[in-house]
């Protein structure tokens, strides 16, 4: 099948294209400019939802360790519970104020 579509009469054939080749070089390096930064916001939530999930994978196997412990010795609760508390705590704090601008 060809690319060339008939433009009024069958004589006359006009090749389809990119819609952007038709814009003029200052337009498609302003367009070029806009794809990369929305490509760039893209692999940054990318990024800062990986830095969240292995932020919960991490308290959350802590969590289950705490458990084992508390478990074991139950004296050590007091102690466990902060250490928990302050490692989600900074966790939260390193993935929301992470900026990679």
């Amino acid at each position: 099948m060809s690319n060339l579509v008939p433009f009024f009469s069958s004589n006359r054939q006009v090749a389809t294209t990119n819609p952007f080749e038709a814009l003029d070089h200052q337009t498609r390096l302003e367009a070029a400019k806009i794809k990369s930064q929305a490509e760039l916001e893209m692999f940054e939530d990318y990024s800062q939802a990986a830095l969240a999930d292995q932020a919960m994978n991490h308290t959350a196997a802590l969590v289950s360790r705490a458990k084992e412990h508390c478990e074991r010795t139950p004296e050590v609760a007091r102690y466990i519970e902060p250490i928990i508390a302050n490692y989600a705590q900074s966790a939260a704090n390193r993935v929301s104020g992470r900026r990679f601008k």
